[in-house]
């Protein structure tokens, strides 16, 4: 995932390209919810019609606020069902 460098100067180590640590970021968040990172990946190309490796936050933007969407529903559900029971 982070092979993708920027050039350092000779003796500097060289730091990943903000995309690649966008993607990286991306997959330590969504490891918290059990998501693999091939799954995750796959999500990530089925909505940006983008390879995993091509995409930068303007194409993870759009992933997340439909996770987050999910993720919503999900906790408005259990808290129904939960005020339900009471």
């Amino acid at each position: 995932m982070l092979a993708r460098q920027l050039r350092a100067a000779p003796g500097e180590t060289p730091q990943p390209e903000p995309a690649a640590m966008y993607r990286e970021a991306f997959l330590r968040a969504v490891a918290h919810l059990g998501m693999s990172r091939s799954d995750a990946a796959a999500v990530v190309e089925t909505i940006s019609g983008q390879h995993f490796d091509d995409c930068g936050w303007a194409e993870l933007q759009p992933v997340v606020e439909r996770l987050q969407i999910i993720l919503d529903q999900i906790l408005a559900r259990q808290c129904t069902a939960r005020s339900e029971d009471v």
